[in-house]
């Protein structure tokens, strides 16, 4: 059965590593059927080879994780404001949830009036950013 889900972003880094890790395996392998005299001597190359290789992976690994919570969602903040968009700045895993759930808890804990205003009850943290930064506002969560 194929999924129609979108493939997880480091699925490639994921394949890289078991692709390496299957190569590895097998060239570490190898070296152990190798002879005495020799073999010391390359398996210190291996191993130091083995430890550049996995430097590399981890590295880019590193670079990719570093781009998917930083440097994209900096650059995509920079874009909209561009564009005339207003709001918080970007904060790493968090956006604006903490506020947000402030905001939803004081708003629940408030009795609500028999008025047709139910917005500052139902999206509270909403009407408050509309009210600070426009209609063209970023919103994240």
């Amino acid at each position: 059965l194929e999924s129609s889900v979108a493939p997880h972003r480091f699925c490639h880094c994921k394949i890289l590593y078991n692709y390496w890790f299957c190569f590895f395996r097998f060239y570490y392998l190898s070296l152990l059927s190798l002879t005495p005299a020799n073999s010391k001597r390359e398996m210190e190359a291996a191993s130091a080879t083995i430890l550049l290789l996995i430097l590399i992976l981890a590295l880019i690994c590193s670079w990719k994780v570093l781009n998917w919570l930083w440097l994209r969602p900096k650059r995509l903040e920079k874009l909209l404001r561009e564009q005339g968009f207003r709001g918080n700045p970007y904060t790493l895993f968090f956006g604006d949830s903490k506020e947000f759930l402030k905001m939803r808890k004081e708003a629940v804990s408030k009795p609500m009036t028999l008025s047709d205003d139910i917005v500052p009850r139902v999206s509270a943290y909403v009407q408050h950013s509309v009210n600070k930064h426009g209609m063209f506002m970023i919103v994240l969560l």
